[in-house]
């Protein structure tokens, strides 16, 4: 079974919820929103991920930040970074 999720910064909330079902899918496509006025959630997310057993790769969706290290998001958007991971079952 293959599940998209692209609902714009929402994954944070029903990724959780869908854990009991993670089981029953073999490739997982999420694109992920960090939110810029709320605390990053990749790290939770990555581990729910491995806990459920999927591998993943990760790629920048959106150029946000060029160079975080060296200038912050002046132009106030929604989101700080966005990632497509595409996720599967070895």
């Amino acid at each position: 079974m293959f599940l998209k999720l692209d609902i714009e910064g929402a994954e944070n909330e029903l990724l959780p919820t869908l854990q009991p079902a993670l089981p029953n899918i073999d490739y997982l496509f999420v694109e992920y929103h960090s939110l810029q006025e709320q605390p990053q959630q990749l790290g939770q997310l990555l581990l729910m991920l491995s806990n459920a057993g999927f591998r993943y790769h990760i790629r920048e969706a959106a150029r946000l930040a060029p160079h975080p290290m060296v200038e912050k998001l002046t132009i106030r958007r929604l989101f700080d970074m966005q990632l497509n991971i595409w996720c599967y079952r070895p």
